[in-house]
């Protein structure tokens, strides 16, 4: 027999099969949001919607309205970006991400960027975007991370690494690349 779960939405409550994921759970919510819904909060805990529920749970979804929700939207735009970059340009051309200004992102290339290749760059974005790619969490030894960012010439990042004291790190994968971000990704490029 399959356990059910309780879990609350606003102010209903719903009984769910145990292990379903946030992201099946909010297929079911998303008529209700005006933009797609991009990360949950579980008990007050910001989550990934690929987490499954395998507890009783207070739930609220967030999309890009929230804060929270459009910094996940944000790295995940941002990512894509990178991804576009390598896919045209090769594994050692870079957006190198300085830091935030006002509403916007302050970037830099280790290549020349021309009109050119900004509209390529945007067109392959959009084409990323449009097949909906998978944004795979996982988890590796940081020995190995160290090894891969050198060998894609992303010093900054193996540094990072070198600093970590934990045996293992979260990165993400998309398509054949793999990127290591602070914040809450959504699971697709959709």
């Amino acid at each position: 027999m399959l356990k059910t779960i309780e879990i609350t939405i606003g102010k209903q409550r719903y009984q769910i099969s145990n292990g379903v994921t946030l992201e099946e759970i909010a297929s079911q919510f998303q008529k209700e949001y005006k933009y797609p819904i991009l990360i949950a909060r579980v008990n007050n805990e910001l989550e990934e919607l690929r987490k499954p529920i395998t507890e009783p749970a207070t739930i609220e979804f967030l999309d890009l309205t929230t804060r929270e929700g459009n910094r996940s939207h944000i790295s995940g735009l941002t990512y894509v970006l990178i991804y576009a970059i390598k896919r045209l340009y090769g594994k050692k051309a870079n957006a190198i991400i300085q830091h935030s200004l006002d509403k916007g992102i302050y970037i830099e290339s280790n290549f020349k960027l021309t009109a050119g290749k900004v509209e390529d760059i945007k067109q392959e974005m959009q084409s990323i975007v449009a097949s909906d790619m998978p944004i795979t969490k996982m988890t590796i030894d940081r020995m190995e991370a160290i090894e891969y960012f050198e060998k894609m010439n992303d010093y900054a990042k193996a540094g990072v690494m070198k600093y970590n004291t934990n045996p293992y790190v979260t990165l993400y994968r998309l398509g054949n690349y793999y990127n290591y971000f602070y914040n809450l990704m959504p699971v697709s490029t959709g």
